[in-house]
């Protein structure tokens, strides 16, 4: 990650987090799912939209399926990296 942080990577690490224990749940096209993650974040939907879209834009995010032939996301190794990276830095910091 390098001196690269952006003030979004702190919202951009807890949004992965959370797919990452709800991946299975987790539908951006969901208005609940979509609230059910703004309120475990503590942020708006727009904002959970937003990070999904940047996270997905980024390379973070890659498609799977889920039991049942249905679609969902998962953290991609780039996203684990880039936690890992986060996660790393934010102890030095």
């Amino acid at each position: 990650m390098g001196n690269h942080r952006s003030p979004f990577d702190p919202y951009l690490y807890t949004f992965l987090e959370y797919l990452q224990h709800h991946a299975a749940t987790f539908s951006p096209t969901s208005p609940r799912s979509l609230e059910r993650a703004a309120e475990a974040l503590n942020v708006q939907p727009a904002l959970v939209e937003a990070l999904f879209a940047s996270a997905g834009g980024r390379g973070m995010l890659r498609p799977a399926r889920a039991p049942g032939g249905r679609s969902r996301w998962e953290v991609s190794r780039k996203g684990r990296e880039f936690m890992t990276a986060y996660s790393l830095a934010s102890e030095t910091s």
